[in-house]
């Protein structure tokens, strides 16, 4: 297990350098769970001690949102007064992926018969 966490840190570590030092606008957990994907990919399997470290985190998935619902308590004066900008990006968002996704499904089920 604790390989699995070394690896999971070394791959956020190398993230976030990569992001601090191109000066990129995306955040480097994200750049880092990337090169693991395209890792496992390459590999074509995937590390025991990955696979155990996984589960454990998703299964306390749950826990990991309370800092964000925290961050908007906080921020609970600036959502009143932007409201309406959010609620019209979630729903748009909304019914842009749920359109995307039929037409991938639609797209895709031809593809197989």
């Amino acid at each position: 297990m604790i390989n699995g966490f070394i690896i999971l840190i070394a791959f956020l570590f190398v993230g976030d350098i990569i992001s601090t030092f191109f000066e990129l606008p995306i955040p480097g957990a994200i750049i880092g769970m990337i090169m693991l994907f395209i890792t496992l990919i390459l590999r074509k399997k995937i590390d025991p001690s990955i696979d155990l470290v996984s589960r454990g985190l998703i299964s306390a998935l749950g826990m990991l949102f309370v800092p964000a619902s925290v961050g908007v308590v906080q921020y609970f004066d600036l959502i009143q007064q932007q409201w309406p900008i959010m609620l019209f990006a979630g729903i748009s968002t909304m019914f842009l992926t749920l359109g995307l996704t039929a037409f991938l499904f639609l797209r895709l089920s031809k593809k197989e018969e």
